[in-house]
């Protein structure tokens, strides 16, 4: 599974949409679409800010 899937199996998971998510990480939805699709990757420093979402 690659980080992307990753990513959106965990969003997923917590019942958000790409919006909800990509507001409560204040980035754009658009840059989560890029993560998710592994078009990008996200900064370390955002992994971080990942993780405190998590239950």
């Amino acid at each position: 599974m690659s980080p992307g899937e990753e990513l959106r199996l965990l969003r997923r998971t917590l019942g958000l949409s790409q919006e909800k998510l990509a507001k409560k990480l204040g980035i754009d939805p658009s840059t989560l679409w890029r993560w998710e699709n592994g078009k990008r990757r996200p900064p370390k420093g955002m992994l971080n800010k990942l993780r405190t979402l998590l239950p």
